[in-house]
Order: C-alpha cells, then structure tokens, then sequence
C-alpha cells in the first residue's frame, strides 16, 4: 500500500525535474496548474493535496468534457482506420487544430489525495465512506470508483521524493518506518541547479534528486449545489516486489521511466487496456530506516526522511545540519513549512529496538542512505564555524 509521501521540491525545481519529450520530440517542461495550491512536505498523507502529473488535454481551455474527448477520440480513430488512412498524423493534426495541444503535453496540478468519484451525489466529499487513497492494480476493473476514470482517460502520474512504509514485527507488534525511493547517482552536476538558458539545456542541467513516478487515476467532482470543481487522486498499488516483501506485501504501481511515464499519461495513443500492462512491481527501489517521528503526520520536517544511523550521532542531531539535506536534494530550499501541518492526524506508534528489524532481502544500491551521508559529512567540513548552527 501507500500511505504517506514526502514531496518536498520547490515547484520551480520539481518541474525541471519532470522535463520531457513530447510526441514530436520537442524538450519541455510541464506547465504547473494552480501552483499557489502545492504546499512542498515532508509528510503528506491522504487528504492532503500533491502534485500530479497529467495530459493537459485534460484542462485545456475550449476542450470538451473529458468523457467526450475519449469517445470523439474513439470514433476518430474508427474513421481514420476504416478509411485506410495515416491515423497518427491524422489525429494528432486534429488535436492540435482543435485543442491546441496534444495528449502528450502535460501539466503539473496539486490534487486531493483519496479520489472523490465524479458520481458521488453529498454536497460534503469526507462523507464518502470508503478509503480510495489507494486502488489494488487486480481489482481497478471491478470498483466502479476506478473503472469509470479508468476508463475515461483520467491517467496521472503522483509525484514524490519517495514514500514511507512500516515494517511491523510480530514479536512485538511494533512498527519501524522505511523511506523508499528510486536510487539515486550523484555527479558534479548535481552540485549546483542553475538556470538553463532554454529548453536545449534542460537536460543537461538537470542532474538531482529523482522524483518517484506512481502510476494514478484521478476525477473531477462537481458539488451538486455549484461550486468549484475537486480533482482527487487514488495511487495504483500492486504486489511488492522481492526486495520490499520483508517490509510490507504491497508497494505502489511504480513507472520506471520516461517511456512508461509517456504512455500511462497518453490517454490518445495508448488504451486503457495497453497502459495497464505497465501495471506491475519494480526492483529499481532503494530504502533506509527512519525516525519514528515520521509517525505522526503532524511532523513536517527533514527528520522524517534523514536515515536513522544518521540521526543517532550526535554531530547530526542539530536541526541545522538536518537541513543540509534541503541542499543534498535541491540546490533551493523551500520555505520551512510549520510542523503542524493541516494534515490529518495519527495516532504515535513507538518506537522500538534494530535488533527485532527483519534483515531485508535487498542490498543498499547506488545513491542510498550512504551517498547522503557522505555528502552530510563533506559539507559539515567545508562550512565555516561561524556560520555552523547551534545544537538544541
């Protein structure tokens, strides 16, 4: 499952994170929708709102309800092919001419997490009374939450530095938390983000923190007395994979990839049925153990995510060489966010002795807790004392 998140990038930098090639393999970034609506955390559970990656077919201005969109695009591509003609340039000609964009151009929107479906009737969306935070990859077809987005093209892309996970031992019925995210290689480039004069340099430029990419489905919910409309989210979760199963038996639907990325979010070119087959667990995770303060959403600071041997010397104790890892991650920090977050509570789970943790399966790979450590002690070294903060 999937249950808590960190995304905590500034939304300037977590754009050029997302820089892609679109269908005519033009350098782009996306474009963010409602930016001032992102609130970067640490700790993000559902019903707190994260960035999402989607087509911007899906708000472009003049375009029709998506439903329809689907369906124009259904029948467009009969015709096309009935007609024996080149279906591609054809549609993509229409889309253009139509919409002014393409299914493969996207956007970057802060959404809901826990999808309210489009049909739900009460004027109060909390009021739904089942958990969509999460929808299981095997059942998406038979819940009605699911299959209609599903099958309206509603595909997305859920952003994060990675996702927090709890291993509870059965000695003890005590949890420890996991931070788990994509390995990550650090080089000279990553050193320093600075602005790239066009979108040739993009990707040169870019060499930093890679955000997890999570397979999603999203909806739009319209009050039945008027109002703003709600886009919500639900991350797709499957079976976890090898190296995850000594933690937890489900890990979220995990695109790995630019390639995978493209076809989950290009409703136009790739069916419902085509995008699922990309459905399925990934061995390209990394992870380490992290402070139990991670347990209460409440907590919204770089302890949350900071490996937990690290936090236990006591050099690494201050608060201000925890947010050495603002700068490990992205060059700008963001804005410290206030610890009490408005995020729903949870109840404190104790903490509780390494020596009951299950040894995991998987090897520590490549850009893991010991490249951030590496990285915490050499730039410890280089900053000069007056400037070093005090400890609490």
């Amino acid at each position: 499952m999937c249950g808590r998140t960190s995304c905590h990038l500034p939304k300037e930098v977590l754009a050029r994170a997302c820089a892609y090639r679109d269908r005519q393999g033009q350098r782009r970034l996306p474009e963010w929708r409602e930016p001032d609506r992102y609130c970067p955390s640490y700790n993000k559970s559902p019903q707190s709102s994260s960035p999402v990656l989607l087509s911007r077919l899906h708000v472009e201005k003049g375009a029709l309800l998506l439903g329809r969109i689907t369906f124009s695009l259904v029948i467009l591509r009969a015709r096309l092919l009935v007609l024996k003609a080149a279906s591609v340039f054809k549609e993509e000609a229409t889309h253009a001419c139509i919409y002014g964009a393409d299914s493969s151009e996207r956007i970057i929107a802060p959404m809901r997490w826990g999808l309210v479906p489009s049909w739900f009737k009460e004027a109060d969306p909390s009021k739904l009374q089942y958990n969509t935070s999460n929808c299981r990859s095997d059942t998406i077809m038979e819940k009605r939450s699911f299959k209609v987005p599903l099958g309206k093209g509603r595909r997305c892309v859920v952003l994060a530095d990675g996702f927090y996970e709890w291993q509870r031992c059965q000695r003890t019925n005590r949890t420890q938390p996991y931070f788990i995210y994509f390995p990550q290689i650090k080089t000279e480039k990553s050193e320093s983000m600075g602005a790239a004069d066009g979108p040739e340099d993009w990707e040169k430029v870019w060499d930093n923190w890679r955000p997890l990419t999570m397979a999603g489905l999203f909806d739009c919910w319209e009050p039945p007395e008027g109002g703003d409309c709600l886009y919500s989210y639900t991350i797709i979760t499957v079976d976890s994979c090898k190296g995850l199963n000594g933690i937890h038996h489900r890990m979220p639907a995990i695109l790995d990839g630019e390639e995978a990325v493209s076809m989950w979010l290009d409703f136009g070119e790739v069916s419902a049925q085509e995008a699922l087959k990309l459905i399925h667990p990934t061995e390209n995770i990394t992870f380490h153990r992290v402070s139990s303060v991670v347990n209460s959403s409440r907590n919204n600071t770089p302890e949350c995510l900071l490996p937990l041997r690290l936090l236990g010397r006591k050099e690494l104790k201050a608060s201000g060489s925890s947010q050495k890892m603002l700068q490990w991650l992205a060059t700008k920090s963001p804005k410290k966010q206030d610890t009490k977050t408005p995020q729903k509570a949870e109840s404190d789970v104790p903490q509780w002795s390494s020596q009951f943790l299950k040894k995991s399966p998987l090897s520590p790979k490549r850009g893991g807790a010991d490249l951030l450590e590496r990285w915490l002690k050499r730039e410890k070294e280089e900053e000069p004392v007056a400037k070093r903060p005090h400890t609490q």
